[in-house]
């Protein structure tokens, strides 16, 4: 620092960097937003959008009375009470529905008529046109939500309905609305026409509220059928899809979920979690959209992590008293917990997604990076500050973080419930037998991401995603081999000598670093029977050593293969630049 100038407070610079990002998300001045609500409000689409959606409603309400009406009194419920439930249902699964079907033709459609290139060119930001697109259907859906207002009033007016649970649906509406409506504009970004945008926005949709939310509902009446209070505790996963959500309005009570510890009203992480979800969709479809400033990369990155990151906490903590129970299915050196479980199988999981992560996110456009020195690459991918750019090298510490999240959050969760975070008898050396060969899975996908940019600079798209496929056999080698090994005790039959083969394809799938967790928990192989016959009766290794060592072959294999594709491409760039320099001569000496 030179002298005459002061440094700016940290708390003063980020004030000044919110309030930047806050003028960004401004909406008012938006002309895509003034566009679309001129041409909106001027047709006569909104209209007869308005008559229909009043048909239905009015209709189902007219249904609700006339079958509360025929009962003749055998129901007991008042009237406001029973009417409202239909309603509910109605709008949580139809308004969703429809703001996703009208964003994801945003995009899409600008694609088909040819003009997408005039948006791109446009003095504004990404973000800006992402807004643009997603503000009108989201406030267009909520506005014929809104509409319903009336006959929920004549429903409070009825008798058994209060206040509290009709604020709590429209914000519900809201907020699936707001995910529905990001969800459709990312679709609509990745899709060529808006046929297959729309198609899969209602697959989804269909896939995970529908059928998602009526097997999270069957829990849900199951958990109240088996005696549990309106108020009773239960994960905050149940209630954040539609259905689930309209039941929990419908309670008499509020409904209390519970992350671990903690045990705050169902709304609460629903909230959360979905308004996360729905900024980060909507910042990586404006950093598809157009020109993002480094901040909107930034925020993209900060809002993946905090989702991953919400998304296992919101699972581990509803389900913790289960998880880290006292009984388990794996057995390691004479213990059995489901702390063990829970950290086996998390720690297997997000391997493979940490490793698949660092794949994908290591892949780039840029042809120049196979012409750039390795060592400067490798350098890179060793700076873990690289984790919130938007860099390939960044890829590695992404990856990192997928499979660390997890890992450390049911550590956390342990340390939570029960005062410590390795259960209590567990050996401390087994957190880094496990963790080991998990983190260099993760470095593997990135060295594979690294290599597919190698083979493929100039072929961006599926050509060179497939080549970053190499990372496949991890996981799915350890299936292979138990499913050999399963097929070939059933050939054999149960002869005497003990069941060698499955023994054998237990060491095999062994070999798999992502399996290392499973097989280092596996109390047949952790016996002393559990011997490795095919090298003997007397040689016995345990197979946490096996996946160490492979691990440790599979990324020095990987990077011997990284640093022989540089090699040939620095060879072929040299002879390329040595063509031009001739060409180039030869120019001259005609002239």
């Amino acid at each position: 620092m030179t002298a005459g100038t002061a440094s700016v407070p940290f708390w003063r610079s980020a004030w000044q960097w919110l309030r930047v990002l806050g003028r960004d998300l401004k909406v008012t001045d938006n002309p895509y937003t003034v566009r679309d609500i001129r041409s909106r409000v001027r047709g006569i689409r909104l209209p007869l959008l308005l008559l229909v959606y009043q048909a239905l409603v009015a209709g189902v309400g007219l249904i609700a009375i006339a079958v509360y009406a025929a009962s003749r009194g055998g129901i007991q419920t008042p009237p406001g009470r029973f009417v409202f439930p239909s309603l509910v249902y109605m709008q949580l699964v139809l308004a969703p529905l429809v703001a996703g079907a009208l964003t994801a033709t945003s995009v899409s459609s600008e694609r088909e008529k040819q003009t997408i290139d005039l948006v791109i060119m446009t003095p504004l930001k990404g973000l800006e046109i992402a807004l643009g697109k997603i503000i009108m259907p989201w406030g267009l859906t909520m506005l014929v939500g809104l509409t319903s207002l009336p006959y929920a009033i004549l429903c409070m007016a009825g008798g058994g309905l209060a206040t509290g649970p009709i604020v709590l649906f429209y914000v519900g509406m809201a907020l699936f609305t707001a995910v529905m409506s990001a969800l459709g504009l990312l679709f609509s970004t990745v899709s060529r026409s808006s046929s297959a945008a729309v198609i899969l926005t209602i697959i989804v949709y269909a896939a995970v509220g529908l059928v998602g939310g009526m097997g999270a509902m069957g829990w849900y009446t199951m958990s109240r059928m088996s005696g549990a209070s309106a108020g009773a505790v239960t994960g905050a996963y149940t209630f954040m899809l539609p259905i689930t959500w309209g039941a929990a309005v419908l309670e008499d009570t509020t409904p209390m979920c519970t992350i671990f510890t903690w045990e705050p009203p169902f709304w609460m992480p629903g909230a959360l979690m979905l308004g996360c979800v729905t900024l980060y969709m909507l910042f990586v479809s404006a950093c598809r959209l157009g020109i993002s400033p480094w901040r909107h990369l930034v925020v993209r990155r900060v809002l993946g992590m905090v989702s991953w990151a919400g998304v296992v906490v919101v699972f581990l903590g509803g389900t913790a008293d289960g998880l880290f129970g006292t009984s388990g299915f794996f057995r390691l050196e004479g213990y059995s917990g489901g702390a063990l479980d829970t950290l086996v199988l998390m720690g297997g999981l997000a391997a493979v997604v940490g490793m698949a992560v660092a794949a994908l996110a290591s892949l780039t456009d840029d042809p120049g990076q196979s012409i750039t020195p390795l060592t400067r690459i490798l350098v890179r991918m060793c700076q873990p500050w690289r984790l919130l750019a938007s860099s390939p090298e960044a890829g590695v510490w992404l990856g990192v973080y997928a499979w660390a999240a997890p890992v450390a959050i049911v550590l956390v969760g342990h340390f939570v419930l029960k005062g410590s975070a390795l259960p209590a008898g567990l050996p401390r050396w087994t957190l880094a037998a496990l963790c080991v060969p998990q983190l260099l899975c993760v470095l593997y996908g990135a060295l594979s991401g690294l290599l597919a940019n190698g083979r493929h600079p100039w072929y961006a798209g599926p050509k060179r995603t497939l080549a970053a496929l190499l990372i496949l056999p991890m996981p799915l080698w350890p299936l292979l081999m138990l499913m050999v090994a399963a097929l070939a005790e059933g050939i054999r039959g149960p002869a005497s000598g003990g069941s060698w083969v499955m023994v054998t394809g237990m060491y095999l799938a062994a070999l798999s670093p992502c399996s290392s967790a499973f097989m280092l928990a596996q109390s047949g192989m952790t016996d002393a029977t559990a011997k490795m016959l095919w090298l003997g009766s007397a040689v016995q290794t345990h197979p946490h050593m096996l996946a160490e060592f492979m691990s440790v072959a599979c990324v020095a294999g990987i990077a011997a293969l990284v640093v022989r594709q540089w090699s040939r491409n620095m060879v072929a760039y040299q002879a390329y630049a040595a063509e031009m320099r001739r060409a180039a001569l030869a120019q001259q000496g005609q002239v």
